[in-house]
Order: C-alpha cells, then structure tokens, then sequence
C-alpha cells in the first residue's frame, strides 16, 4: 500500500509539472545516470559490456549428457530380472 500511495505522489508532481519541467527532470536523470556508469567504469576497469552476444557453452561442458545409442555395438544390453530376483521380490 505505501507503494500505491508513492506512485500516487509522484504522479500527482508529475501532473503539476509541466513539459519543460518533464523535460529537465528526464535530462537530469539521464545525467545522472551517465555520471554513475562513468564513475563504476573508472573505478572498477574489471566490470566493462560484453564484446558481443553471450553464446551457451557447448553441452559437454554443462553437465547435459550426450544422448547416445543404446543398442550400439559394446554397449551391455539391459538384463530383465531374473527367477531368483523374482523369488525374492515375491517374499516380501
């Protein structure tokens, strides 16, 4: 609710304002906001943009597993259960 009553506040300035005081306000916080992305480039030269689009890593290098065929030559075959295991589910 404070959020509603905020919002309700700054539009109510806005609303007195008038386009040239939009306008000034709008410049000053572009501004602003220029000063601050200078300031953090100066002084943190580690934290600079991309050089360009970030590409997903490839899949072995993210933990997916390869889907690979399971009836290739080498690979175990599944085995179905057997009597015994049958047997001793069977018990239970």
């Amino acid at each position: 609710m404070i959020w509603f009553s905020a919002l309700g506040h700054l539009l109510g300035v806005l609303s007195e304002v008038g386009p040239a005081g939009l306008l000034a306000g709008t410049a000053a916080a572009a501004g602003l906001l220029l000063v601050v992305a200078l300031a953090v480039r100066v002084l943190r030269p580690g934290i600079a943009a991309a050089s360009g689009p970030r590409i997903a890593p490839p899949a072995h290098q993210t933990g997916v597993p390869r889907h690979r065929d399971p009836d290739a030559q080498g690979r175990p075959r599944p085995r179905a259960p057997t009597a015994a295991r049958a047997a001793a589910r069977a018990l239970r």
